[in-house]
């Protein structure tokens, strides 16, 4: 269960709630949520304890990057996330998962989430193959409360948000596929890619 004191961050259990909506119709796998009745509190279950009370194995990308939880926000997301992501990860889908992983690191940008940093991503391990990226443990659209926020990590070398040119192009790169992204919107706030989501929000 999460708290937030209301007078720093006004709403910000109906933002995540919000977030958590638009990534499962985006195809992610997030954990059962629930809003408080308040809106005062996001109860969310955890993604790593499996059904007969055990815990999966979990590593965040700064364990994953050798890099203490104070340099959580130096990186970039081709290198520190995406390409090691690939090099730890060890399931039959794999590329499946890849693409999961992009998925997300667009939908922040478009969710313009500035606080999607090296632990705020992850492997959960059910066995010693690694079979999955974690279900999201972070997203809030931080630019309602800092307008000037930026990304977390660095794309082609800087936080600016990036556009949908340079998330497909990082999909390309990264996946060795086409994932096209829908309109001609350079702002990519409504990033569509393969297959294409039926609704990228939620309802």
């Amino acid at each position: 269960m999460k708290f937030w004191e209301p007078n720093e961050h006004p709403q910000l259990a109906a933002n995540e709630y919000f977030c958590l909506g638009a990534a499962r119709k985006c195809g992610l796998e997030v954990p059962p949520y629930q809003l408080a009745e308040d809106g005062m509190a996001l109860v969310i279950d955890r993604f790593d304890l499996r059904m007969d009370g055990t815990y999966r194995g979990f590593e965040d990308f700064c364990v994953l990057n050798g890099r203490r939880t104070d340099e959580k926000y130096r990186g970039s997301y081709e290198t520190s996330v995406m390409k090691r992501f690939g090099q730890f990860a060890n399931s039959t889908h794999v590329h499946e998962d890849l693409e999961k992983l992009f998925t997300l690191i667009a939908l922040n940008c478009a969710l313009r989430n500035g606080d999607a940093h090296l632990k705020n991503f992850g492997i959960v391990y059910d066995d010693v193959q690694g079979e999955a990226h974690s279900p999201r443990l972070r997203s809030v659209t931080t630019s309602v409360y800092l307008p000037k926020d930026s990304m977390a990590l660095t794309l082609n070398g800087t936080t600016k948000w990036a556009s949908a040119t340079e998330l497909q192009r990082l999909g390309e790169t990264r996946l060795g596929a086409l994932l096209p992204v829908s309109g001609k919107s350079s702002d990519a706030s409504t990033p569509r890619l393969r297959p294409p989501p039926q609704n990228c929000g939620p309802t």
